[in-house]
């Protein structure tokens, strides 16, 4: 779990990396199309992303309601 946050977290920050250095160019509209292009995907990333870590947070939870249940 630590491991996915992690790389969602490295991942967000080489978009950022990447958006600073489109908006050094930002006068050329190919490199404004690009831009767009990466802000609409890192959107959809992260969303997608932070469903499945909700999903297994509440897996894990789960697994240790029934751990405590049994003991």
């Amino acid at each position: 779990m630590k491991d996915l946050k992690t790389s969602l977290i490295n991942f967000n920050s080489i978009t950022e990396k990447l958006y600073s250095a489109i908006n050094k160019y930002d006068n050329d509209s190919k490199i404004n199309d690009i831009e767009e292009i990466l802000l609409t995907e890192n959107e959809n990333l992260k969303f997608k992303y932070a469903n499945t870590l909700n999903k297994l947070e509440k897996i894990i939870e789960k697994i240790n309601k029934l751990e405590k249940k049994n003991k």
